[in-house]
């Protein structure tokens, strides 16, 4: 079992997930997966944000299967 730190699990599975997005909608034009709020911050649209969403339970799932956990997750 690898255990790893929270902070490096989240970076983890996140990375993962927005690789997944790319690569599966990467011929898609930014503003369908990318929106600017008034303030300038860029964020995901809410379709990009849910298929997003989606990947991370995918990656998380894959890690999990592999003994891959964070460390607050031990008995």
């Amino acid at each position: 079992m690898a255990i790893i730190r929270p902070e490096q699990y989240i970076e983890l599975y996140t990375e993962l997930a927005e690789l997944m997005l790319v690569a599966n909608n990467g011929d898609l034009p930014n503003d369908i997966l990318l929106e600017t709020e008034v303030s300038g911050d860029v964020r995901y649209t809410d379709a990009a944000q849910e298929r997003f969403n989606d990947y991370c339970d995918e990656v998380e799932a894959v890690l999990l299967k592999n003994n891959i956990v964070k460390e607050e997750f031990l008995p």
